[in-house]
């Protein structure tokens, strides 16, 4: 297993929010919420690491001991939320993945710190300017603004 996942960076806006990363995709309006893991990983995608590296670096700057499993774990989701740049060798290998696949190869590890990527289809202009404000009643009534 010889690739060399590479981060996808055009397109897309990227905020660091505390220990997670907000990527805001142009192309689809998606927002997506990359944890811990997830983002260590992604940012480690340069085209220049294999999973081997990635796995070592991981365990040599953060401290954590995980998996080759658990890498290809992080770039089956990066490669399905179209954060990778297209890989035919990538695709190919990860055709074998699931969810469960991986929980089950996987093991024991917290489900905490399995990478996760949550996806959050953002509003249309015109959607996004009407908000839903408290009343002085408590009830939600909805402002144009």
């Amino acid at each position: 297993m010889n690739f060399r996942p590479v981060a996808r960076d055009k397109d897309l806006v990227v905020k660091k929010l505390n220990d997670e990363v907000v990527v805001y995709d142009l192309k689809t309006n998606n927002a997506l919420y990359l944890n811990e893991t997830s983002a260590l990983i992604w940012h480690l995608c340069d085209g220049n690491r294999s999973v081997a590296d990635i796995r070592s670096e991981l365990k040599d700057e953060f401290g954590l001991m995980v998996s080759e499993d658990f890498i290809l774990f992080a770039i089956y989701q990066l490669r399905r939320d179209k954060l990778l740049s297209d890989s035919n060798e990538i695709d190919r290998y990860l055709k074998k993945f699931s969810g469960r696949w991986a929980i089950e190869k996987i093991g024991r590890v917290r489900l905490m710190a399995l990478p996760s990527i949550t996806s959050v289809t953002a509003p249309t202009a015109i959607a996004a300017s009407c908000l839903a404000v408290p009343s002085r009643k408590g009830a939600l009534k909805t402002a144009h603004v």
